[in-house]
């Protein structure tokens, strides 16, 4: 091989990179003579090989960065019981809850994971002792932080920002030196570096909201972490590998606020009569039963033991900013007295294949809407001009019976998650050149007619996708 073949390579070699916290330093081999070349190049592979595996070839390092398609955790990585880094970038497809087996990482020193659809609660880390940083910014995890962390002597750097946490960040160890963007735009959290938690209402920042399944919980605004490692960068900081820089990323699902160290802030009575409305609307189903003037909305999460759910989350001003309708067993149309909640940040409607009619234009008012889920129903007619809610970041309308053509404002959008298949979808699909992921021919497959990027273009008299059977819906359930 001569020389000059290997050049395309030699300036793209970083090594040794350390989990410390001292300067990282980047070889460029390229400054290398050329009679070195190759004795580089040896080291290079030796030092790579170093750093990803141990002197007994365990696995030490895992890097996984911008993946398209959709999975659970993988559960095999608890195996890697030698790995002391764990980074895991912006693959919205990676859904479920992060694995209670991450606790045989005894080595871990950086658990980095950000911008994913994982949701769930935090896992315990207390046998984690060995964590220097962790990052997991941008998911969809909910329910309170585990007082694990505050006892992990290591630990100097934390992002948890940009989920669905609540209740009060517990006390002790390194906990107090992190600053307040570290636990920016979660649900309901409290206490130090946040202001302290109130038996009224909880002080943290109004809440983002979530999108669900296989990512069915979203992602809010990025409050990524700087480089300083006590001290958080403005949101928007770029990407990095670096232990000790976090990454932006997309969107969560709500949290289920029980044995929290607050209580629900009670809600607007504007918005009391909007859910009364919204319940009679529906037909008075029997999950809603405990809807009525007195009752706690904010926070509540109510199942039937059948499937059904259904949610209500608020802003600490205490205006409706979430609602989930899960498998409602109702026939009815799209309940108007939504368009009342003018502070909608996430909407999510699903499995409810006996909810018909059509979306309403309303839900183009939402200038604060992030989230919008409606799946898995009778809903038809075209999609409503959304160019109003410049902030969406999840759309998902799969498996409805939904016409016509999609709007142009989805090329505004700073979408990271997009499902518009198995639908009657016909035309040109927009050109998405601001969404902040790449979508697949599979989000939006089984249409009538769409065509064009990443499905195959349009002609002048056919479309090119392939008809869409008709989406099924069964009767609701009694």
């Amino acid at each position: 091989m001569s020389s000059n073949q290997h050049e395309p390579l030699l300036g793209q070699r970083s090594l040794n990179r350390k989990l410390n916290g001292q300067d990282r330093t980047r070889t460029t081999l390229r400054q290398a003579p050329r009679k070195e070349w190759r004795q580089e190049i040896e080291e290079v592979v030796k030092s790579a090989h170093r750093q990803a595996c141990t002197d007994t070839n365990r696995v030490r390092n895992l890097t996984i960065k911008n993946l398209d398609f959709s999975a659970p955790f993988p559960n095999a990585i608890c195996g890697l019981t030698e790995l002391e880094s764990l980074e895991i970038y912006n693959w919205t497809g990676l859904h479920g809850p992060i694995p209670s087996c991450i606790h045989k990482l005894v080595n871990l020193r950086s658990l980095v994971i950000t911008g994913t659809s994982l949701s769930g609660t935090l896992p315990k880390f207390s046998k984690n002792v060995n964590l220097i940083g962790i990052t997991l910014s941008n998911n969809h995890l909910s329910g309170t932080i585990p007082k694990s962390l505050s006892t992990l002597p290591n630990l100097q750097l934390l992002d948890l920002s940009s989920n669905y946490l609540c209740g009060k960040i517990p006390k002790g160890g390194n906990m107090g030196q992190f600053k307040p963007a570290g636990f920016a735009n979660n649900t309901c959290l409290c206490g130090k570096p946040l202001p302290p938690c109130f038996n009224s209402a909880p002080t943290s920042a109004p809440a983002h909201s979530p999108a669900s399944t296989a990512l069915l919980d979203s992602a809010p605004e990025p409050s990524p972490v700087s480089t300083t490692l006590f001290d958080l960068a403005p949101a928007h900081a770029p990407v990095s590998t670096s232990l000790f820089d976090a990454a932006p990323a997309p969107a969560p699902t709500p949290i289920s606020p029980t044995d929290l160290e607050w209580v629900p802030p009670p809600i607007s009575q504007d918005d009391v009569l909007l859910l009364l409305e919204m319940k009679k609307e529906l037909g008075f189903p029997k999950i809603l039963d405990q809807w009525w003037g007195g009752f706690e909305f904010c926070g509540s999460e109510i199942y039937d033991g059948h499937g059904s759910k259904v949610a209500i989350y608020c802003t600490y001003t205490s205006r409706v900013s979430y609602i989930v309708l899960i498998n409602l067993p109702v026939s009815a149309p799209f309940p108007n007295a939504i368009c009342g909640f003018t502070e909608l940040e996430g909407l999510e409607i699903y499995n409810s294949p006996g909810l018909h009619g059509s979306i309403p234009s309303c839900l183009s008012e939402f200038v604060n809407l992030k989230y919008l889920i409606i799946k898995d129903t009778s809903l038809s007619g075209s999609i409503p001009n959304l160019s109003k809610n410049t902030n969406l970041e999840t759309i998902i309308l799969n498996n409805n019976h939904l016409s016509g053509t999609i709007p142009l404002s989805f090329s505004t959008f700073p979408l990271w998650y997009l499902d518009l298949s198995s639908n009657y979808l016909c035309g040109e699909i927009p050109n998405l050149a601001n969404s902040m992921a790449k979508f697949d021919a599979t989000k939006f497959s089984n249409n009538k007619c769409l065509c064009g990027n990443p499905l195959p273009p349009c002609n002048n008299l056919a479309p090119t996708s392939a008809p869409a059977p008709a989406p099924q819906v069964s009767a609701p359930v009694p």
